[in-house]
């Protein structure tokens, strides 16, 4: 029977030989043989591992490098086949010069570049000193032209009353006056005739001559009173003529009124433009839009019709395209066209050909189109085409873009 010592001494001896067998550097090495099987290499291994595999694996990078050139030069081809290709390309808008109404210094421009604004909103504003000052002495005349009016139509009434009355009363004394020298006339022809028939008794000596002497002074009366009836006749009915000449007058004097009435109307047109005017020294947007460009500052002193700012207007996007008149004949309206923003380059655009111009570049100004001839490689004539985009998502006037027009079917 083995001691305690021995037992311990054969379990350590024991551990250690296990330890050895698991260490993989000290442990037993598998048999090849024993496992056929396995040691078998897969067949694509087989292939590429040995000196014919290498040539395969050469032929195989080669081909996935010529496929790889091949495929863009195929897109490419195809593109060029079927498509009308124009990097002379922009976004454009409806871009608008807001003017200066009136002349003068500016006192602010109110706007950002690239802020939003509205219809009315305040754009710039002039310095209104003086429009204030034409202001105040246009009104001034038109008050005092109105009161020259209403006085002249008050005087004119009051003319009138007073006219009416003379007539009336020249009237009325010249019909007094026929009356008279009527009466007159006829208390005359009366002592006439008494006179002749007093001169017939006379000279018969049936009366004495002192009756004769009567009647006759009675007659001589009698015609006497009547030239004086003849003439205060006369003076009523001059002074009927002055008093209707006097009420001629008057009308020459109503005509005048129409001379003060044109002279208030062209105060009150002095007036409304001054009232324009002041109200043009406030710039304010004619649409909805954003400010692409402060065309001036302040302080800077401007004419009528100068440009003050410049505003893109409405939401209404296109794009124009410059083709070779080469390629017109490939070209007409309704073809499908795609669009991309340079900007944007991920962000693919389709659309349709929405117009074809009727002239070449060299018959418009080379700030039309976004590159001139001066700046391109071809100096080839080329000619606008609209592109009318589906949708404008993002995009604003000014972006270069790169268009492909395809080719219409012949």
């Amino acid at each position: 029977m083995k001691s305690g010592r021995e037992r311990k001494s054969a379990r350590r001896e024991a551990a250690a030989a296990a330890a050895l067998e698991n260490d993989p550097q000290t442990g037993p090495k598998p048999d090849p043989a024993a496992n056929g099987k396995s040691a078998k290499k897969p067949w694509l291994g087989r292939v590429i591992g040995g000196k014919s595999g290498k040539r395969l694996r050469t032929r195989l990078v080669l081909a996935g490098v010529l496929l790889l050139a091949a495929a863009p030069i195929a897109v490419w081809a195809y593109y060029q086949f079927n498509f009308v290709v124009s990097r002379n390309a922009q976004v454009e808008g409806v871009i608008t010069q807001v003017g200066a109404q009136v002349g003068g210094i500016v006192a602010s421009v109110d706007v950002q570049v690239g802020q939003r604004v509205k219809a009315g909103d305040v754009l710039a504003r002039f310095a209104d000193f003086e429009l204030q000052a034409n202001l105040e002495r246009a009104q001034s005349q038109l008050n005092k032209a109105n009161q020259a009016l209403e006085v002249e139509r008050l005087a004119i009434a009051q003319e009138a009353r007073r006219l009416d009355g003379v007539e009336t009363q020249a009237s009325a004394q010249a019909d007094a006056a026929r009356a008279n020298a009527l009466a007159a006339r006829t208390r005359a022809e009366d002592a006439k005739a008494q006179y002749a028939q007093n001169q017939e008794l006379a000279q018969r000596g049936l009366i004495a001559p002192e009756s004769l002497r009567l009647a006759e002074t009675a007659q001589r009366t009698a015609d006497a009173v009547a030239a004086a009836a003849r003439a205060d006749q006369a003076a009523a009915e001059a002074a009927h003529h002055l008093s209707m000449v006097e009420s001629d007058g008057l009308s020459v004097r109503r005509r005048n009124l129409q001379v003060l009435e044109a002279d208030v109307a062209g105060f009150t047109a002095n007036v409304s433009v001054a009232e324009a005017n002041l109200k043009g020294a406030v710039i304010r947007a004619p649409e909805d839009g954003w400010v692409v460009r402060r065309v001036v500052e302040a302080g800077t002193s401007v004419v009528v019709g100068q440009p003050l700012v410049a505003l893109w207007i409405g939401k209404d996007l296109w794009v124009d395209a410059w083709v070779d008149e080469d390629d017109l004949a490939d070209v007409a309206v309704g073809n499908k066209a795609r669009v991309t923003i340079n900007a944007f380059s991920r962000t693919p655009y389709k659309g349709r050909v929405e117009s074809v111009g009727v002239t070449t570049d060299y018959e418009l100004p080379d700030a039309s189109m976004p590159q001139p001839r001066d700046s391109r490689i071809r100096v080839t004539p080329v000619v606008c085409v609209r592109v009318r985009l589906d949708h404008v998502d993002g995009l604003f006037p000014g972006l270069s873009a790169v268009v492909g027009i395809q080719k219409k079917l012949r």
